[in-house]
């Protein structure tokens, strides 16, 4: 087992560090300015479908791979929430929502901004 899958097992999340490039966050920061969006979400649930500067976030390359590496399969992405919003709850998997017979898939966080934690 890789360190990621190690951990991924143990926890049942992972946590990439400084990750998802900043020019990419900076691109899809400036698309939701352009629509002013401030911290409201997008209408609907496949925005990237039209916006690249989302795409580019939510498939980037090396992120497809850890995701592999975990699950050993391709996952396809089926829709994104896109609201900006605070959470005061840590670090979760949400596997308990599913029944046993459901489709594997997995949920991505990803942080346009710093965040601090106590897991840091």
């Amino acid at each position: 087992m890789t360190e990621n899958q190690r951990y991924y097992a143990q926890h049942g999340y992972l946590i990439l560090r400084d990750f998802i490039p900043h020019d990419l966050i900076d691109a899809y920061l400036a698309l939701r300015d352009r629509l002013d969006l401030g911290k409201r979400r997008f209408k609907d649930a496949t925005p990237y479908i039209e916006h690249r500067e989302l795409r580019d976030i939510l498939v980037y390359r090396p992120l497809m791979e850890v995701i592999r590496e975990l699950h050993a399969a391709e996952m396809g992405l089926i829709f994104a929430l896109t609201g900006f919003r605070s959470t005061k709850r840590g670090w979760h998997q949400d596997a308990y929502l599913d029944p046993d017979e459901a489709v594997p898939r997995l949920a991505s966080w990803i942080a346009c901004g710093d965040v601090q934690s106590e897991d840091q």
